[in-house]
């Protein structure tokens, strides 16, 4: 294992010292120490792993030699018998089909099909034993993309649709975003304009509600296309002016090759060569750095039509035989057929007739494979597929019916909310005066009890006051009685005074 991080530390530190990205990145910076000082291989293949995802965008080449080194040693892992690496044989395995799923990009883009259909399977089957949907969900959708560069439209839209379904199982609006934009795409393709700008514009409004500024610029991107198609080349170099700025701000190379060369496609519907060429080549230059074939194939053919029409036969011959033969190394029938037009009209106007006449019956036989009734009669079945088997996928008009459902049921959740809140501030109000009304009625009841106490006080002394006069009032009469007997003993009775004055009056 030592002999292995030591291999892996030293072959990645080679790497990064050659694109002299080690000193320019601190997160690779930090991530190289971390493997540097790894003491456990389950380390190891993380750390390669991420590695492998930071140098993906402008190294690609870099991070397939790192992911390809951690995959046979996720491999190891996996078959290994210790008894102490069976509990982590689902860290691998998880591991492992992330990274056959990332090298299988790199693969497509320099054009080896087969190899990138095994790495998809091989990464599917290991999500399927996982259970790991997000895994599934982009297997599926990478598996699409190869049948339809193969030209089966059946079998691309079935997985597209499976990679759709299991998203929306799991909620994941990117990876619905995706399938959408692919599903548009297989539209596109088949030249029905109305529905492919239907699933872009799905696809755009998923990216933009959950703010994937690389999907946006993906989406607006291919928006753009059918803009430019529909001869809306104002409104199309808007979209794509917008996913420009947003690729250049991701540094999304990829992203910026493609712009550029759709830009360069609008200039030259207006007739704007010189333009229009500069871009072609800038685009070229970038697919080059990246060694995206499918890239490098498109970006010829569009300088060479450039060429065709000022008149440089010669230069326009190299770059679209370099298209054709790149075109039919990949197996892409579009990109042959189209090669082999611009070939055909450069071949006819240097009197190369015989070549000519090869470049126009391989154009017709690619351009039955593309445009099959029965692969148009597939798109039309699953077209009505897909819109009966899933809501989510249905057409804008209905979806936009479904939002203002969800408005309105939050807006009455909302007034719920509202007349809740009334509520409970009129119940407080009312607890507030029932709580001061309460301490008024309070305050009173001590104000009279304190009086009340004042009054029997008062009381209390007038009762006392009053006992003493009456005690008082009776000791005067009873003085005044004692004094009137006294004076009763003294005097003569009434009766005696009588009869004295009768005997007086007698003797008169």
């Amino acid at each position: 294992m030592k002999g292995f991080i030591k291999y892996l530390f030293y072959s990645i530190g080679f790497l990064f010292l050659s694109t002299n990205l080690f000193s320019q990145d601190n997160e690779i910076e930090r991530l190289n120490l971390e493997l540097k000082n790894a003491k456990h291989e389950t380390s190891i293949v993380k750390l390669s792993n991420l590695i492998g995802e930071i140098l993906y965008t402008e190294f690609p080449d870099s991070a397939m030699v790192i992911w390809e080194r951690s995959i046979k040693l996720a491999e190891k892992n996996i078959v290994s018998e210790n008894p102490y690496e069976v509990k982590l044989r689902s860290f691998y395995k998880k591991e492992l089909a992330n990274m056959l799923s990332n090298v299988s990009y790199i693969y497509y883009q320099h054009g080896k099909l087969q190899i990138t259909f095994e790495y998809l399977e091989r990464s599917l089957k290991i999500n399927k034993e996982l259970n790991n949907k997000h895994g599934m969900a982009l297997s599926l959708n990478g598996l699409g993309y190869i049948y339809d560069s193969y030209g089966d439209v059946t079998n691309a839209l079935e997985y597209f649709h499976r990679s759709f379904k299991i998203s929306e199982q799991i909620k994941d609006k990117k990876g619905m975003g995706v399938s959408l934009n692919n599903i548009g795409y297989m539209y596109d393709d088949q030249g029905d304009l109305q529905k492919a700008l239907e699933f872009y514009s799905q696809d755009l409004k998923l990216r933009e509600e959950i703010k994937d500024e690389e999907g946006i610029a993906n989406s607006v991107n291919n928006i753009g296309t059918i803009l430019e198609r529909q001869g809306k080349f104002e409104a199309a170099l808007k979209y794509y002016d917008r996913s420009l700025k947003l690729s250049e701000s991701h540094n999304d190379k990829f992203g910026i090759a493609l712009t550029l060369l759709n830009i360069g496609a609008v200039q030259e519907r207006q007739n704007k060569l010189n333009e229009a060429l500069a871009n072609f080549f800038k685009s070229l230059v970038i697919r080059e750095e990246l060694k995206d074939m499918d890239g490098i194939t498109r970006s010829d053919r569009r300088i060479a039509k450039i060429l065709f029409r000022q008149g440089k036969l010669s230069d326009a011959e190299k770059h679209a035989e370099r298209s054709l033969k790149i075109g039919q190394e990949l197996g892409f029938p579009y990109n042959i057929s189209a090669a082999a037009d611009i070939l055909k009209e450069i071949y006819s106007k240097q009197h190369k007739f015989k070549e000519a006449f090869e470049m126009f019956e391989l154009e017709n036989k690619m351009n039955d494979s593309i445009y099959s009734e029965k692969t148009r009669k597939a798109t039309i079945k699953k077209q009505f597929q897909f819109a009966y088997e899933k809501k989510a996928t249905q057409d804008s008009i209905k979806r936009n019916e479904e939002q203002k459902v969800k408005s309105a049921e939050l807006a009455a959740q909302e007034a719920q909310l509202q007349q809740e809140k009334t509520q409970r501030f009129v119940l407080y109000s009312g607890l507030l005066l029932v709580l001061v009304f309460s301490g008024f009625i309070f305050n009173r009841f001590r104000l009279t009890q304190k009086q009340k106490g004042i009054i029997e006080l008062q009381k209390q002394s007038m009762d006392n006051a009053y006992s003493e006069l009456h005690e008082k009032n009776k000791e005067v009469m009873d003085s005044i009685n004692y004094a009137r007997r006294i004076q009763n003993s003294l005097l003569p009775s009434e009766k005696y005074i009588s009869r004295i004055f009768a005997q007086r009056n007698s003797k008169i």
